[in-house]
């Protein structure tokens, strides 16, 4: 059977339009809490039609990173031949019919080009990044790889872009001996933690996942240290065997034999959280090691980690974040195609840990997520991707590759109440009503691609 008569076959079984609705409801057997879809992309696409001059392939653009501020969504694209800018935006008022708009290269064409006109601040490779809670300038940091698969284009460092003005406001190279041309890659994720409300106290944790390491980045006294732990290495874990499901129920296996993958402070008791997505293992450390550049050549039992315990049934972790206002660790869950919960203030087992929200169909691969906290509210945005049927199957321009998803923390809360000992919500999970899915009717229809 060749792909095209599995397009085919695939498409007399499911209605995709039936999947569009801004509201998405699982099925009861499924987690409980309503996917409120803010818009889709089969294939990315950009305002200036200046990057669809020779180098851009659509199979090539698939995002990894996602944060919101405002109105605006950012996205990140790991930098591969045929992707013509690392970062990119959108305004969620150019929503249209559910669709994402085209996208503006951020915060400027020029500085997603690759010439050598900007070098030290232009963008090369962005994977993930993070925005801090400065209340008045708040900032966008990422961390830039600076090369293109094994091809070196410039050192990887740490860019910091002020959103109040779009403007690189600092830019600093990591020294060389903090990583090696092989492991380049692997720095995979950044989080920024601003402590005390004090935006010159603020932080920057970068993971390297293949070389193990924790580079810690302080804004005030302008310098990096890093940490290494057993703990953090490739091959410490032996759940890394994978295995999940496309939409058109091939299997996909896959292992990952890396080491730490994520981490979220917590500023109330002083510790970052960690762990490492081929492990279903929580660990902390605290803030007096990871904050004082001494502390790096420490030897592993000096650190003061803790173990907080492990997950569930396939719940390896992928992006995970501690919410500070109710005490609630939501957790992305690859193999269960879904995100979930634990309450912190509690023992961490499989029994403490909820699936909120996702399924198979709309959420096959969460690629990221990120906690809204604009307009005065508490929303989880998350990132899915049809990963797995791109990697294992092929890129189908007619498919809904890449959702962009949300759904209220309050709600959530409501219905798992077990994962906060802090928020008491007035309504139960009686109040509130969920549809089932209709069952999957015989149809050709599309979503069709926006030019």
């Amino acid at each position: 059977m060749n792909k095209i008569t599995i397009l085919i076959y695939f498409s007399l079984f499911f209605d995709y339009s039936s999947y569009c609705n801004a509201a998405i409801f699982v099925d009861p057997n499924d987690p409980k809490v309503p996917l409120k879809e803010i818009c889709s992309f089969n294939i990315i696409q950009y305002k200036d039609c200046y990057l669809y001059n020779g180098n851009y392939l659509p199979a090539a653009n698939i995002p990894r990173g996602l944060v919101k501020y405002e109105n605006r969504v950012f996205l990140s694209f790991p930098r591969a031949d045929g992707v013509p800018a690392t970062l990119a935006y959108f305004d969620t008022n150019e929503i249209v019919n559910g669709f994402c708009p085209k996208l503006s290269p951020y915060p400027s064409l020029q500085l997603n080009s690759l010439s050598h006109e900007h070098e030290s601040k232009q963008l090369v490779s962005v994977q993930r990044f993070s925005i801090d809670q400065c209340k008045n300038d708040k900032k966008l940091w990422l961390f830039d790889t600076g090369s293109i698969g094994s091809h070196k284009i410039k050192g990887p460092g740490l860019i910091v872009i002020s959103l109040k003005t779009d403007t690189v406001i600092r830019y600093r190279a990591l020294p060389k001996d903090f990583y090696s041309l092989n492991s380049v890659q692997g720095f995979s994720k950044l989080v920024v933690n601003v402590v005390c409300d004090d935006c010159s106290k603020a932080y920057a944790y970068i993971v390297n996942h293949l070389q193990g390491t924790l580079t810690v980045y302080s804004y005030h006294e302008d310098c990096f240290w890093q940490f290494s732990t057993t703990l953090f290495k490739i091959n410490a874990y032996p759940d890394s065997l994978f295995q999940v499901k496309t939409l058109n129920n091939t299997e996909a296996k896959y292992e990952l034999d890396i080491g730490l993958w994520d981490v979220s402070p917590d500023n109330h008791n002083k510790v970052l959280l960690f762990s490492a997505r081929a492990s279903k293992h929580v660990f902390t450390i605290p803030y007096e090691t990871i904050h004082n550049k001494s502390s790096s050549i420490l030897s592993p039992d000096k650190y003061g980690m803790k173990y907080l315990g492990h997950y569930n049934t396939r719940g390896n972790p992928g992006s995970f974040s501690l919410v500070p206002e109710f005490q609630t660790v939501f957790v992305v869950q690859e193999q269960n195609y879904a995100v979930a919960c634990w309450d912190y203030q509690k023992k961490l087992d499989p029994a403490s840990v909820k699936l909120v929200s996702g399924n198979r169909i709309f959420t096959p691969f969460l690629a990221d997520m990120f906690v809204d906290r604009s307009h005065n509210d508490l929303n989880l945005v998350t990132l899915s991707i049809n990963l797995a049927g791109i990697v294992f199957d092929d890129f189908y321009d007619t498919f809904l590759n890449f959702r962009i998803y949300t759904f209220n923390v309050k709600e959530a809360l409501a219905v798992y109440p077990e994962c906060t000992s802090v928020y008491k919500p007035d309504c139960q999970k009686s109040h509130m009503s969920y549809e089932r899915v209709g069952t999957p009717t015989f149809s050709t229809t599309y979503k069709k691609i926006m030019y």
